[in-house]
């Protein structure tokens, strides 16, 4: 029996579900952190990323690193539905 193995890699995932939400966000450096006093950043855009910004740093230093960067809250949710309907179209591709 033959097997195919289909490897799906989103980098950044977050914010592309943030820009696919709204278009108004592309090219903007983005990070996505809760909105609490000890948050650290959950993701970033390329944007950010390049002026510093890495994963589970603290969001306030991130911020100083980032001061243009726009801080949007984690939708755990959106991010379930999105994947879903990605895994449903790679589904499509197996034969």
């Amino acid at each position: 029996m033959e097997r195919t193995v289909l490897h799906i890699n989103t980098a950044d995932f977050s914010v592309a579900v943030a820009r696919l939400l709204d278009s108004s966000l592309q090219g903007k450096p983005l990070i996505i952190a809760d909105p609490s006093p000890r948050a650290v950043v959950h993701d970033m855009s390329d944007e950010a990323y390049g002026e510093g910004v890495r994963k589970d740093m603290l969001l306030g230093r991130a911020r100083l690193r980032c001061r243009r960067a726009l801080v949007l809250p984690p939708r755990a949710e959106q991010y379930r539905r999105t994947l879903s309907r990605c895994l449903e179209h790679a589904l499509d591709l197996n034969p």
